[in-house]
């Protein structure tokens, strides 16, 4: 799917436009890094991770404007891909821990690297499955034409035109609210 184009934003931009720029950047930021990750580079599969947790935080953080049966599908997805990959990011700061021990333990090194060797595996084949390329199309079609952005009623066209500045105090009051009680 092509990605929504980048919008500058403002302190005034609407949040609409915001979470669209906002997830629209992060789900190119964990594309970009598919193929790397297939061929195994540990650098890519991080930023990969890196990229799913800032979309499903700016998904959380939009949560009132954009919540739905959607959104909530798609969450399960994130939580499919995030476990394929933390999997294989799980044994790669194990085996970096490994790598720091002197003398390093041959034995389990190996052992590690065997066991992360098929974790990449299964990652490699659920990054190229039909469900990835699914998960992908459906939520840059999501971000950019969802039912969120078609929702009727005055509070979803207040929470789409709402700029984003105000919005983000506001949330930022409920959660220092939270943190105080």
């Amino acid at each position: 799917p092509r990605p929504p184009p980048r919008a500058s934003l403002t302190a005034v931009a609407q949040c609409d436009t915001a979470f669209r720029s906002a997830a629209g950047r992060y789900l190119r930021d964990l594309t970009a890094q598919q193929e790397a990750t297939c061929g195994g580079d540990a650098r890519a599969l991080h930023e990969m991770r890196i990229a799913l947790t800032r979309l499903r935080t700016i998904i959380a953080f939009f949560s009132p404007m954009v919540a739905g049966p959607q959104q909530a599908r798609l969450a399960d997805e994130f939580i499919w891909l995030n476990a394929h990959l933390g999997a294989v990011r799980d044994l790669d700061v194990a085996i970096e821990r490994l790598k720091a021990i002197k003398p390093r333990p041959q034995a389990a090194y190996r052992s590690w690297s065997r066991e992360r060797a098929e974790a990449q595996r299964h990652l490699t084949r659920a990054l190229r499955s039909v469900k990835y390329q699914r998960l992908i199309k459906t939520m840059s079609l999501w971000i950019e034409k969802g039912s969120w952005s078609t929702k009727t009623g005055r509070q979803a066209a207040n929470e789409r035109a709402c700029p984003v500045s105000e919005y983000g105090a506001r949330k930022l009051m409920q959660w220092w609210e939270k943190l105080i009680k």
